[in-house]
């Protein structure tokens, strides 16, 4: 296995030749430029990578590869672009292999511009050492059973950012331990199982599309943040299990409950719900007299609920405020809160279950 640490290291051994000129013989031809695709005319990154490689540094794959085993070693702060290439796996082994290595560097790896397809771990943490950050930006994953998994779950936790990227037909896209940080932005994950499995820590989605993931995160989790998503087909968007959650701009569609039942703290301002089971729900504290430290309360503010099937179920002893809310056409409850704090200017219509709403006042069809 080629090891390569910044610019690969290489031996040169230069032969001369002494020519005696000769009348009327052709000029030797000159050696041609290795150029942009590899070697030193590759505009300062080190030498084409092969299958097996330990990077550090900064370095470009300049073909496609079909790789075995472990397909790269991102070690400590490194950096591949994959320039428009594809590292596939054949259906097995590790795409990237992450380890923290020796010396002082903060430990971050980025990958970008390429496709991984094929592999049954596309970023796979490796157990001993804690590296800093997992850096993913315009690639395609394809075929790739778990794409970030960290090996040591507890005690341990991996950070990943993706951006402007995309993911379809994982059976889980984060597996990241606890405690762990996610941030997803401008991404395409379609068809995958589970987004995300359970671990303590903070995840965001901003200006993703989620579709037809059945599962998306309803594990443990610190904050879960839903910001100006598009999120259509999964069972549950927003689990029991995460101690707060704020959704901010979202529109959600046939999905089964967007936000579970739960007496923790939910911030929900100006989504769009519509063809979804559930929209929104809240429920009280087993044990009234012993608040935890991440109940309620939940607000529920500025949305939009068409063609649900319950819009807003809440049961009596839930904290939830509500304000601003238009509710329609929902074939069962439109807003069922009783015992809810009114902050005034709901409106809810042709929805299919009387009274149009329980625990707040509500406006009919706007003049």
């Amino acid at each position: 296995m080629a090891t390569v640490n910044g610019a690969r290291r290489a031996t040169a051994w230069l032969a001369v030749l002494l020519v005696v000129p000769v009348a009327g013989a052709a000029p030797a031809a000159a050696s041609p430029d290795p150029g942009p695709t590899g070697g030193y005319g590759d505009g300062g990154y080190g030498d084409g990578v092969e299958c097996g490689d330990v990077l550090t540094g900064e370095h470009r794959l300049t073909r496609d590869l079909v790789c075995a085993g472990v397909g790269l070693t991102l070690e400590g702060t490194a950096t591949l672009d994959l320039a428009g290439h594809t590292l596939d796996g054949g259906g097995s082994g590790v795409a990237f292999l992450r380890t923290q290595g020796p010396g002082t560097g903060d430990g971050s790896a980025r990958v970008h511009d390429g496709v991984v397809r094929g592999w049954d771990h596309g970023v796979r943490e490796a157990v001993g050492g804690t590296t800093w950050g997992n850096d993913v930006e315009r690639v395609t994953f394809e075929e790739v059973v778990t794409v970030f998994q960290n090996e040591e779950p507890y005690p341990g936790g991996m950070t990943v950012s993706m951006r402007d990227s995309e993911v379809t037909g994982a059976d889980v896209v984060f597996a990241l331990g606890w405690s762990s940080a996610l941030q997803v932005s401008g991404s395409r994950l379609e068809r995958n199982d589970a987004v995300a499995e359970g671990g303590w820590g903070d995840y965001a989605f901003v200006d993703c599309v989620l579709v037809g993931n059945p599962q998306l995160v309803p594990g443990s989790g610190s904050q879960l943040t839903l910001v100006g998503n598009d999120v259509r087909g999964t069972h549950e968007v927003v689990g029991s299990g995460w101690a707060t959650a704020t959704l901010t701009g979202n529109t959600f569609v046939d999905n089964g409950a967007v936000v579970a039942g739960t007496p923790l703290a939910r911030v929900v301002h100006g989504n769009t719900f519509e063809g979804n089971r559930l929209g929104v729900g809240a429920r009280g504290r087993h044990r009234p007299e012993s608040p935890g430290a991440w109940d309620g309360p939940t607000e529920v503010a500025g949305n939009t609920f068409v063609g649900n099937h319950d819009a807003i179920w809440t049961s009596r002893g839930a904290d939830v405020r509500l304000g601003e809310n238009v509710v329609t056409r929902s074939s069962g409850w439109g807003i069922r809160a009783p015992g809810a704090r009114d902050l005034g200017g709901n409106r809810a219509w042709d929805n299919a279950r009387e009274p149009q709403c329980t625990g707040v006042v509500c406006l009919g069809r706007a003049s």
